[in-house]
């Protein structure tokens, strides 16, 4: 078949594999979706959208165009999306864990409450500096103001967060 033909499909199949990788989560936040996890996810979609996209050629092959249309191609296009795909989203990881490591691209927290699951929260994210979170502080009535958790201070009691917020943004 032309080249004009195949890049006329694009058209269709694009779309079709932007609705897949949002079915499976695929534009969640590089934060909290790990690499494993994320290529598995990419292997699902494109595999699903290979499979449906040769289902269109089998039951369309009575039509010239789809009977002719190069099923190599598709296996090509199967290999080549889940490599450069993979290949994209570890380098977007790579450069944001960079960005983080020298301070920016970062989510700070103020928490409400101090209690173990707040520790354990805590422990969690500083494990885990990747994510790009900086716990600021915790705001507090029953623990006394500067006690300290790993290096995470209590700045007061949960009224002062009237004053504490539109200090910062």
């Amino acid at each position: 078949l032309e080249p004009e033909f195949y890049f006329a499909a694009l058209i269709l199949i694009v779309p079709f594999y932007l609705v897949l990788y949002s079915f499976f989560n695929l534009y969640t936040p590089k934060r909290v979706l790990g690499r494993r996890n994320e290529f598995g996810k990419i292997l699902k979609a494109n595999t699903i959208g290979v499979l449906v996209f040769g289902l269109v050629l089998y039951l369309g092959s009575k039509e010239p165009h789809l009977y002719n249309f190069s099923r190599r191609l598709v296996v090509y296009f199967y290999v080549i999306n889940i490599l450069l795909i993979t290949a994209e989203r570890n380098t977007i990881r790579i450069v944001l864990r960079s960005a983080r490591s020298r301070g920016y691209n970062l989510k700070h927290i103020l928490l409400v409450g101090y209690s173990r699951a707040a520790e354990a929260y805590i422990d969690r994210i500083m494990a885990n500096p990747q994510w790009g979170y900086v716990v600021r502080g915790i705001l507090d009535d029953s623990v006394p103001r500067g006690a300290v958790y790993k290096g995470v201070k209590v700045l007061g009691s949960i009224d002062n967060l009237l004053y504490i917020l539109p200090e910062n943004k």
